[in-house]
């Protein structure tokens, strides 16, 4: 095979090949286009769904917590000092 020969196929290969991506994206902007279609026509949430999870019940009043005997409860260290070893 000579030079031009080799030439002219290495140019009908990338020819090929140009039209075979673009087919392909013509194909890929269709399929889009009628994706985006048949879902803007379907509704996300129903307008008279029901919640999925009913409401959590409003929390009731909690004791105070006692401070650990032997902390401070105004040192900054409080919640620390009781695991630090001797």
């Amino acid at each position: 095979m000579s030079k031009r020969e080799h030439l002219h196929a290495d140019l009908q290969r990338g020819a090929d090949i140009l039209a075979k991506a673009q087919a392909e994206a013509a194909d890929m902007d269709a399929a889009r286009k009628e994706l985006d279609a048949s879902l803007s026509a379907t509704p996300t949430v129903p307008a008279n769904a029901a919640p999925l999870v009913p409401a959590a019940p409003a929390p009731a009043e909690v004791a105070p917590v006692s401070p650990v005997p032997g902390s401070v409860p105004s040192s900054p260290d409080a919640d620390t000092a009781r695991l630090r070893k001797p």
